[in-house]
């Protein structure tokens, strides 16, 4: 641990001057999906930032102003200019970043852990006790990293606090400012959306809070502290979980009355106090199937919580409806399993993102293959990758061709426009389309003589 004093030792005004005049240096813990567009952010808020990650590639790309992944628009253009600039380096080794550093923020993963349903705070807590090492007295770290509430106070500061042997609060601070942008958006919301900061005594918030100001330029919401700040991220991403569940359901209702849902949703959406959501064949990434978790590992939630613990198994159950849709189309063509090829269209989780975390299409897939299925998988953010191994398409047509069904998975923009006709020539005859999604027509599907069939839109 380095005995060089640290910015908590100043007063706020001379803080804030010193973030104006470039003067205090940052330390980006985790270049990920969150951590590197924060570093970017930052180094282009002209204050000098070192980012750190254990993956030596990850590093190498960075410095070479590149991604390895370009999926987040206008982050490599902003990552290059920086670079170019000297604004921002990056390393594997952490000494090197947070001896230096300021202000140190985290961004390490929080993963789930699919058998146990538990978080996995071990990459977080690890990295916290390399950083206690070697961070300055009176340093500030601020977590950024996505945690239940209390995590922070209960596991993150003693590990900080045993390894760096100093106190929270006396010797260095601590706040959390979890990340509230999305995927394929993060540069534009985090110009948009406000930050919501709490710490562990008064000015570990409000330095903090004036960091993110100037960076972002957006409005800062103080709480009372972490927990509250960690409580926040974790609701506002469980209230989503609970209202996908909802429409889920609703959506298998109106299968089962002869209704289309995305029909109902618009009609919904026209009184003030309905907030649409949508179905789909589950949710996925590393928030909404992980967040409520979070809540629910609390002993607090024992006996309570009960609406959030419903929604999950709706949300799980969601890929077995996917399957169930499948089974109910087959019975209108007259073929075994073993001779039946099924393309798959999209294996993100979500939209226009090339990542695949906790995706609900896996389990899909994985049912598929137990039913001796043929499969082909087309996702233009993994050409010929591997998933549930196998071996993902060059290209759409070859995915498409001699399939008697098409699953949409992901609804990637490039799957939205697709032109039915040359479909229903591509693949067998005759032709099932299922769309997990809501996107697509289905009068335009069935107009061209496939067979369509869709979560909540199955009405004829």
């Amino acid at each position: 641990m380095s005995e060089n004093k640290g910015i908590l030792d100043l007063e706020i005004e001379e803080f804030e001057k010193r973030v104006q005049n470039s003067a205090v240096k940052i330390s980006v813990i985790g270049l990920g999906r969150i951590g590197l567009p924060t570093a970017v952010a930052i180094a282009k808020a002209d204050l000098p930032t070192i980012g750190v990650d254990i993956n030596q590639e990850i590093v190498e790309f960075v410095n070479r102003g590149k991604l390895r992944i370009n999926d987040e628009p206008g982050l490599e253009e902003a990552l290059q200019k920086v670079i170019e600039n000297k604004k921002i380096t990056a390393t594997t080794k952490i000494s090197e970043s947070v001896n230096e550093a300021d202000v140190i923020i985290v961004c390490l993963p929080t993963p789930l852990e699919i058998n146990s349903k538990k978080t996995n705070y071990q990459y977080l807590l690890k990295g916290c006790s390399e950083i206690a090492k070697f961070m300055k007295r009176n340093s500030l770290i601020i977590i950024e990293s996505t945690v239940g509430p209390g995590i922070v106070e209960n596991e993150v500061i003693p590990v900080l606090e045993k390894e760096s042997n100093l106190v929270a609060g006396k010797d260095f601070g601590v706040s959390s400012c979890p990340e509230r942008a999305n995927p394929s958006t993060i540069l534009t919301d985090f110009n948009k959306i406000p930050r919501v900061v709490g710490g562990i005594d008064d000015k570990s918030t409000k330095f903090a809070s004036k960091l993110y100001q100037f960076v972002f330029k957006i409005e800062v919401i103080s709480v009372k502290n972490c927990k509250t700040a960690n409580a926040v991220k974790v609701v506002e991403n469980v209230f989503r979980d609970v209202n996908v569940a909802f429409i889920n359901e609703i959506a298998i209702f109106c299968d089962r009355i002869g209704i289309d849902v995305n029909e109902l949703i618009e009609a919904c959406k026209t009184k003030y106090n309905f907030i649409p959501h949508f179905p789909g064949p589950g949710v996925g990434g590393p928030c909404l199937p992980v967040n409520p978790y979070q809540l629910l590992d609390a002993p607090e939630s024992k006996d309570i919580l009960q609406v959030v613990r419903a929604a999950r198994e709706v949300n799980s159950q969601m890929p077995e409806y996917v399957i169930e849709l499948l089974t109910n189309a087959l019975k209108e063509i007259s073929k075994n399993s073993e001779d039946i090829t099924i393309g798959i269209l999209g294996i993100s989780y979500k939209p226009n993102v090339g990542d695949t975390q906790l995706t609900p299409i896996k389990e899909v897939v994985q049912k598929l293959k137990q039913m001796n299925f043929k499969i082909k998988i087309f996702d233009p953010y993994f050409i010929n990758k591997e998933f549930s191994s196998i071996k993902i398409e060059e290209n759409f047509e070859n995915a498409v061709t001699d399939c008697d069904v098409l699953i949409l998975g992901t609804d990637h923009d490039e799957f939205l426009n697709i032109d039915y006709k040359v479909l229903k020539n591509l693949m067998k005859s005759p032709g099932i389309v299922i769309d997990t999604r809501g996107n697509l027509s289905p009068s335009e599907i069935r107009s061209v003589g496939l067979i369509f069939r869709g979560i909540g839109r199955s009405v004829k």
